[in-house]
């Protein structure tokens, strides 16, 4: 009699399992169709952000109070961007770039090549020419402490006199006179160096000099 009520036991446990499964299945199922039919009439529009591109490389319309700090970060080594300021016919007032300002301080260097000869005769014609706004007066900061390229900002920005630099004369081109104008500033950024390595073994590309990049910034009167 005990192996007897064992084995009904054991019977009603497997009975117990077989609808207890079957109840799951049932109810599996109908929670698949339920999520099938929900995500049938889904509308990812409904859910995902309309994002409007905007035109290529511009971020946003300043005034000069956003292009002063700007200026001022171009002479940081760990920044050093090249600043452009242009007015609203697209002509360049000045530029903050120290690769441009020390070929125009050193103006009488022999170029290397044809190709480096063409890049100083036209960089010559247009920051060492005194009719025209980009004119750099030769640089005469390069070569010099930080406070001479501080000089050449705060020159450049208020229109002042430059105490070490008498013959930087800004004081018919300079950002105040802009004070009451806004900028569309866009930026372009490319790299300058890096060197990388595909690895057939392990089929990756692995980076043997790292990149370095640098920014162009460009304030345009609007």
């Amino acid at each position: 009699m005990e192996n007897v009520a064992d084995a009904l036991k054991l019977a009603g446990a497997a009975l117990l399992f077989v609808i207890a499964f079957s109840i799951a299945m049932v109810m599996f199922s109908r929670a698949k169709s339920t999520t099938d039919a929900v995500l049938d009439n889904l509308k990812l529009d409904d859910f995902l952000p309309s994002v409007e591109a905007l035109p290529i490389n511009t971020t946003r319309v300043v005034g000069i109070e956003t292009i002063i700090p700007t200026i001022y970060r171009y002479c940081q080594s760990d920044a050093n961007p090249t600043v452009r300021i242009l007015n609203s016919a697209g002509e360049e007032i000045q530029v903050f770039d120290r690769a441009i300002e020390s070929r125009i301080h050193n103006a009488g260097e022999v170029p290397q090549t044809s190709e480096e000869y063409d890049y100083l005769i036209s960089l010559n014609t247009k920051y060492n020419d005194e009719t025209k706004f980009a004119y750099m007066h030769g640089a005469p900061w390069q070569d010099q402490d930080i406070q001479y390229t501080l000089e050449r900002i705060n020159s450049f920005i208020y229109g002042i006199p430059a105490p070490h630099m008498p013959d930087l004369d800004y004081s018919r081109n300079n950002l105040m006179m802009y004070k009451d104008t806004s900028f569309e500033e866009s930026y372009i950024e490319y790299r300058t160096s890096g060197k990388t390595y595909f690895d057939k073994d392990s089929e990756e590309e692995l980076t043997i000099l790292p990149a370095s990049t640098h920014t162009i910034i460009t304030y345009k009167a609007r």
